[in-house]
């Protein structure tokens, strides 16, 4: 009965010690279960897997026949995205809105989906029941699908978001029959907070003149060889957009500068227009396109009369005779305060 008692005793201490020694190991690499401990790595980032790409079609036809139809890179759909590393343990929580090509996202089929998204999870590992924690690097990543769309055009995507991170820690208590303790959030003024937001666009153009199958009867009204179309006798269009334009924020104002379409799609380009919005961001609030003759000027111009210390939003397009380029994607800078 003795012997019994006593090794009853000893596994008893055993288990204390081991505790002690466990709680011991985190402190010592700098861990303490009851100190928050729940930090960024890095910036938060959104991203669209297709941003700024162009989407060029070829059909190659003979005797009227379709003899090869491909996309010179083939298309998918669009994903825009979240994503923040983190260090320590606690739960993130992550809220995603925006568009994909002028509609909200959820557009994976699920229409229970809030066009506001959050998300948690779980940072790190504890035991329920004891201050032990495993801490580490954490990736967050959440994502919203669109549906690729072939038809001819630009299409514009948005994205903003919050990612907050909340630590959790061990408290001890009394309670019967002796001590013990839970797992709680840490006070509200250890938790951190990142926001961000982004926007661009993706391009699609056709490179031929019909959609249909094999010709029936043969005929063909373009004259065509066995490489790619014929285009030299096409009548003028609307030029492509400008090939690329900077932001350089100030107090009250925006310097912009831009380079050339690449085509004035055989009419001169007679304007270089932008529009602006502030970071209250909604499809309809556009400025109306700027009202000046800008092409040969330099091609820089500033856009006044803004608040300082505000995001905005600028996109643009080049004009000819013909009309309207595509608008490009957005940029988005922040005036200095």
């Amino acid at each position: 009965m003795l012997l019994k008692r006593l090794t009853l005793l000893t596994l008893i201490l055993g288990f204390i010690i081991a505790i002690g020694f466990a709680v011991k190991a985190h402190n010592f690499i700098g861990i303490n279960a009851k100190t928050p401990h729940l930090n960024f790595i890095g910036k938060v980032e959104i991203t669209c897997n297709i941003d700024g790409k162009w989407f060029n079609h070829y059909r190659v036809k003979k005797d009227g026949k379709v003899i090869e139809d491909f996309w010179h890179e083939e298309p998918r759909d669009p994903i825009v995205s979240i994503k923040a590393e983190a260090h320590g343990f606690g739960w993130a929580y992550t809220t995603f809105h925006g568009n994909i090509a002028g509609k909200p996202f959820d557009l994976d089929g699920d229409t229970t989906d809030d066009v506001h998204n959050s998300t948690s999870e779980q940072i790190g590992m504890w035991n329920s029941l004891l201050p032990f924690v495993y801490h580490g690097d954490h990736r967050i990543y959440y994502e919203e699908k669109g549906k690729f769309n072939h038809r001819e055009g630009v299409y514009d995507w948005d994205g903003n978001g919050t990612i907050e991170l909340v630590p959790w820690v061990w408290q001890w208590r009394l309670s019967l029959p002796g001590a013990g303790g839970e797992w709680k959030p840490a006070d509200k003024r250890e938790v951190k907070k990142k926001n961000a937001e982004a926007a661009g666009s993706w391009t699609v153009k056709h490179r031929y003149s019909s959609l249909g199958s094999d010709s029936n009867d043969g005929d063909d009204d373009e004259e065509e060889d066995d490489s790619e179309e014929q285009g030299n006798a096409n009548p003028p269009t609307v030029p492509d957009r400008p090939g690329s334009f900077d932001l350089t924020p100030h107090r009250y104002a925006i310097r912009l500068t831009w380079t050339d379409s690449a085509s004035n799609g055989g009419s001169d380009i007679t304007d270089y227009q932008y529009q602006y919005q502030s970071s209250n961001y909604n499809r309809t609030r556009w400025s109306d396109w700027s009202d000046w003759t800008s092409a040969g000027t330099g091609n820089s111009t500033w856009i006044t009369g803004l608040s300082s210390g505000v995001n905005y939003g600028v996109r643009m397009r080049a004009v000819n005779d013909i009309g309207n380029s595509s608008k490009t994607g957005i940029k988005i800078v922040k005036t200095t305060e």
